[in-house]
């Protein structure tokens, strides 16, 4: 097993990129709160699962332009989103398996970015 050059990673790239997901979620959220979507009851799962897909959009685009590392730049985004989302759920309505699962799609879709970024980097290099 090879060591993490953790001075590969794009550090601010990272946060803004967490940031920016988190900024889309909260304004879907909000948006959905004033139109009355909320009060849809599986609107929440539906939010959950967009998320975890922009995740791994989002996880993809930047551990491919950073080169190096791209697994752990996928894996660093989607925990970041995961927690910061986690803390916002734990604040507002409590934990329960909805918000652990929601955990648990967030950071394996930063995996699952990271992951075909891996693969779309070792491609153009054979």
């Amino acid at each position: 097993m090879r060591s993490i050059d953790w001075g590969q990673i794009n550090w601010p790239a990272v946060a803004l990129n967490s940031i920016y997901v988190l900024a889309l979620a909260l304004a879907v959220a909000f948006f959905a709160q004033i139109f009355g979507l909320a009060q849809w009851g599986e609107f929440n799962a539906a939010l959950t699962l967009a998320i975890a897909l922009i995740v791994v959009w989002v996880s993809f685009r930047v551990a491919t332009r950073a080169g190096r590392e791209p697994l752990i730049h996928g894996l660093l985004i989607g925990l970041l989103v995961a927690l910061a989302i986690l803390l916002l759920n734990y604040l507002t309505i409590g934990l329960d398996v909805p918000e652990i699962a929601g955990f648990l799609m967030q950071v394996l879709g930063g995996l699952l970015g990271g992951r075909m970024a891996q693969r779309t980097l070792e491609g153009s290099h054979l």
